[in-house]
């Protein structure tokens, strides 16, 4: 790893595990998500239809969104299901909308790779071709760089690179091309398989290089504007190039017509966007993906079935598209589940209703059945009318009112616990390089029969209120980029049967969820910070960094720490538990708010 490189991730992550000071990016910001504009409608919307009239009964979709829903381990968000290019379900979970864009990761990458398919379609690219020929870039005469020599575009395709400047270096890097060129490498090409979506970033810098264009301007009138894909945006890398492997965001229906492009050979409404030869080699096998994945291997920046005729466009943390041609069917999902690759239990109920050679729909309509239907509809609305996994003990009426005064007032944070906090989710603040400046107080209010929460961040305050009985939704401007919010609060009890106050933040565009525990006790109140997905997925995220990273970390902190306890202060950092004192405030200035 280069030494320049290596010394940011050493600062940022010292910053991280030292709760006494809040943590400043290493690299040069550039806010880019803008505010999604609402009730923007979709563009050529895909037809609706009763999975009865595409052969499917509606008892068996839906038994397939309530196993989902029931599962404790997962955390859905949005799920559509198309049959031969029809709409037979959609399904939003709490507070989440079809409406809104929804990150999407690595399931970008994909895109990326019919980004290709239109430069191999229009002559301008060779995938035999090695990337220093088509960038022009002057050959090392020696040193640990010399292998890229032999990297082809084929090789960034099928992940075979073997560069090890990857997508967990990035938080530290402010020239991703530059830092891809001059990092170590844990093989030569071509050997075997390993994903990095810094072979992502780099397809997407040969196609802005080869063409003079934006990724966004070169795909825009060829790919994104004949599918109807208005409102999207795709984030920008140190150098004003799209990300390539991820930063983009899609709504539902518009993620859904890449799989339709797919799965009908690069053909959206009679007309030929993509050829059908490019397409048929993207989702062949290229690269054996055994260890990453249950179900599939890899084709050209997309996964495809390993026992099945399949492909799956995949994204961290749940967000997917999977496509099964022999059925003509099309799942989408975005989820935030505390995942990479494919290992959550979504992949074996999706096993079990449609991954598999079993699964049949008739060839044509199937009796319709009122019932059914019926009971279909009223699960895809109760999915959306309740907030997932807050299943609490209610507190009586006396009991609330009881609690509440203790909840309301202005609270003074511990500083040594709470210069790094902040009410966004910690993955999110670390994936957009956007970090809190600290909490210094928390106001709690009453807002008729709901509450407002105002979290003191460094010089700002961010507004929230908080629904006591259904979800609250509101627009937070988190250092430059807008961020829908929802939350919602619960009076419950704990396992121990001690009061508490149970506070959900989910910013709707992410994967990700806040839940803050509040406890009363005499004039102060603690607070118990959780995240989902949470402190296991940034544990290993920090480990993909280099395998000598915390130790060279805690060298230069000049501690003899062991690894492990690293790795706990993370963990305290992530899920940290603070005491906040009850500042001097007359009850005069509380009623203000009403």
């Amino acid at each position: 790893m280069d030494i320049r490189l290596q010394t940011k991730i050493v600062k940022l992550m010292t910053q991280v595990v030292d709760p006494s000071h809040s943590t400043e990016s290493v690299v040069s910001l550039s806010h880019q998500k803008p505010r999604l504009p609402e009730g923007t409608p979709i563009s050529l919307p895909f037809q609706r239809a009763t999975p009865e009239s595409c052969g499917i009964s509606s008892s068996y979709i839906q038994s397939f969104l309530k196993e989902i829903d029931e599962d404790p381990t997962l955390d859905p968000h949005l799920i559509m299901i198309l049959k031969d290019d029809k709409v037979i379900s959609e399904a939003c979970f709490g507070p989440y909308s079809m409406s809104d864009w929804h990150i999407e990761y690595s399931l970008t990458k994909t895109v990326t790779g019919l980004g290709i398919g239109l430069l191999y379609d229009d002559g301008l690219i060779d995938i035999n071709a090695s990337i220093f020929d088509l960038l022009g870039r002057k050959k090392p005469s020696q040193g640990f760089s010399s292998h890229k020599i032999d990297i082809t575009v084929k090789d960034l395709l099928a992940m075979r690179s073997g560069v090890s400047f990857n997508e967990a270096g990035v938080v530290c890097s402010d020239n991703w091309f530059e830092d891809f060129f001059s990092a170590g490498y844990k093989f030569k090409a071509n050997a075997r398989f390993d994903y990095n979506s810094m072979n992502s970033y780099m397809l997407a810098y040969i196609i802005h290089h080869l063409t003079g264009k934006t990724v966004c301007e070169y795909m825009g009138p060829r790919i994104f504007e004949p599918l109807g894909i208005k409102d999207y945006i795709w984030e920008l890398s140190p150098e004003g190039v799209e990300q390539g492997g991820m930063g983009l965001y899609l709504r539902m229906e518009d993620m859904a017509k890449f799989g339709s492009l797919i799965m009908n050979r690069g053909i959206w409404k009679g007309r030929q966007l993509v050829s059908s030869a490019w397409i048929n080699t993207m989702i062949k096998k290229h690269s054996s993906a055994s260890a990453n994945s249950d179900y599939f291997d890899y084709g050209y920046h997309i996964w495809v079935g390993r026992d099945t005729n399949s492909f799956l466009m995949n994204g961290m943390f749940g967000q997917n598209l999977l496509g099964l041609p022999d059925t003509g069917m099309i799942i989408c999902s975005n989820f935030g589940n505390n995942e990479s690759f494919q290992t959550s239990n979504y992949f074996k109920i999706l096993r079990k209703y449609f991954l598999n050679n079993e699964f049949r729909p008739s060839s044509s309509r199937i009796k319709y059945d009122f019932l059914q239907r019926y009971s279909l509809r009223k699960t895809e609305t109760s999915l959306r009318l309740r907030e997932r996994h807050i299943k609490t003990t209610p507190f009586s009426a006396k009991s609330k009112e009881i609690f509440l005064p203790s909840l309301l007032g202005s609270f003074d944070c511990d500083p040594m616990r709470a210069n790094s906090l902040s009410f966004m989710p910690f993955i999110v603040q670390g994936m957009q390089n956007s970090f809190g400046k600290g909490l210094k107080k928390i106001e709690i209010l009453p807002d008729g029969e709901d509450l407002i929460f105002n979290f003191h961040e460094g010089e700002e305050i961010f507004t929230i209120p908080i629904g006591l009985k259904d979800a609250k939704k509101c627009v937070v401007d988190f250092h430059g980029e807008p961020y829908k919010i929802s939350a919602i609060g619960r009076f419950t009890f704990n396992e121990d049967e001690v009061p508490v106050f149970i506070l959900t933040i989910r910013p709707l565009e992410t994967a990700n969820m806040r839940r803050i525990k509040i406890y009363p006790s005499k004039d102060d109140l603690r607070f118990e910070f959780d995240e989902t997905p949470g402190a296991k997925f940034f544990i290993d995220f920090v480990n993909k960094l280099d395998s000598g990273i915390i130790p060279l970390a805690l060298g230069i902190l000049n501690r003899r720490i062991d690894p492990d306890y690293f790795e706990y202060r993370l963990r305290k950092v992530i899920c940290p538990v603070i005491e906040a004192t009850k500042s001097i405030a007359t009850e005069t200035e509380v009623d203000q708010v009403h």
